[in-house]
């Protein structure tokens, strides 16, 4: 808050408030021009200081209307965030519940065309296919499973190529 600034002049009145003499009839005229410069450069002092008080005033409600626009902001952010968290968690949860369904039909439409898609062994007409009798084929069936889940730690296994 500004505080209301004296004049020179109100200030010489608090300081001789019992002075019956002009301060001119005190002084000599290097005494009061010296006091009148001191004066002079006091008020200029209490203007200078106003005009930056009232600047510094100016910046904070500047500054204080940035921070309201920007906490606005935020909270329009925060508010952005959190439905696209809960469409996020929605989508998950439907993406969890249609999996096992798309397994499900996936795992229809191999047996159906006579794929083995899950690697097991149990496919009839994938052994009559190779040639293999049941020993060779489970053999081959857990190095082909292995060689996809670890390709790294397989590499030097060399697993025929079944058409």
């Amino acid at each position: 808050m500004l505080k209301p600034t004296k004049t020179v002049a109100a200030v010489l009145a608090a300081l001789f408030p019992t002075s019956e003499k002009a301060i001119s009839e005190k002084l000599t005229q290097e005494e009061f021009d010296a006091f009148a410069g001191e004066a002079q450069e006091t008020q200029n002092r209490l203007d200078a200081q106003a005009q930056g008080n009232e600047a510094v005033a100016n910046d904070l409600t500047t500054a204080n209307a940035s921070l309201k626009e920007a906490q606005d902001k935020l909270t329009a952010s925060e508010a952005a965030l959190t439905k696209a968290n809960n469409d996020l968690t929605a989508a998950n949860n439907k993406v969890a519940e249609l999996t096992p369904r798309a397994t499900a039909w996936d795992a229809h439409k191999a047996a159906l065309d006579g794929a083995n898609v899950t690697g097991d062994s149990t496919n009839p007409k994938q052994k009559a296919e190779t040639g293999l009798s049941e020993k060779e084929q489970a053999s081959l069936d857990k190095k082909m499973e292995l060689k996809a889940k670890y390709p790294g730690l397989m590499a030097d296994i060399d697993v025929p190529v079944q058409d």
